[in-house]
């Protein structure tokens, strides 16, 4: 029932699969393997099948980001080399923890947790946290552009969603209200 642009999921698995497609043009085109995981990964967690749920994602992970990367800066700068680990495994915590609570405070551990990671494998590494912010910006302009391909708008959708949820409702009070239903019904 699926494989028809009348459903839903085709239309979100056509956005996303396009969204993610230029997103992987947009990485290799900005150059080097460190490009490409951050843009795809923002593209994949900020776009979802309705467009109010893809625009508050797309607010928080550019927020959450800002400030998880302001915070490592200045957390990699100025913190001792043992605290890092520490740093590290709080943002760890926070980003697993908070993923489906709160997406912000999710994404400021998560940008947090990848910059103090990077710095802890390669200290002599210049901090990528402007790259980490241009890829997060690309990434969700991308997921914004792309959930206007094969929309499915909340405000069309809610009343068919209704009706169905009324049907379903009174169907099984017609069963469940019924002295002679089957236990299975």
């Amino acid at each position: 029932p699926h494989l028809t642009p009348a459903s839903p999921v085709f239309r979100y698995a056509a956005r996303l699969a396009l969204a993610m497609m230029a997103g992987g043009v947009a990485a290799t085109q900005l150059g080097g393997e460190r490009h490409g995981n951050w843009v795809l990964l923002t593209i994949a967690v900020i776009l979802r099948a309705g467009y109010g749920l893809t625009r508050q994602r797309r607010d928080d992970r550019v927020i959450g980001t800002l400030i998880g990367c302001v915070i490592a800066s200045v957390v990699v700068a100025y913190a001792p080399a043992w605290s890092l680990l520490v740093v590290q495994a709080l943002a760890l915590a926070v980003a697993h923890g908070f993923a489906r609570l709160n997406y912000r405070l999710a994404s400021v551990g998560a940008s947090m947790m990848a910059l103090v990671s990077l710095h802890l494998a390669e200290p002599d590494f210049p901090s990528p946290v402007l790259a980490r912010l241009v890829d997060t910006l690309i990434g969700a302009a991308i997921a914004h552009l792309f959930s206007y391909v094969l929309p499915s708008w909340e405000v069309a959708e809610a009343p068919k969603i209704a009706r169905r949820l009324r049907d379903r409702a009174a169907a099984f009070a017609d069963v469940a209200l019924r002295f002679d239903a089957p236990d299975q019904d």
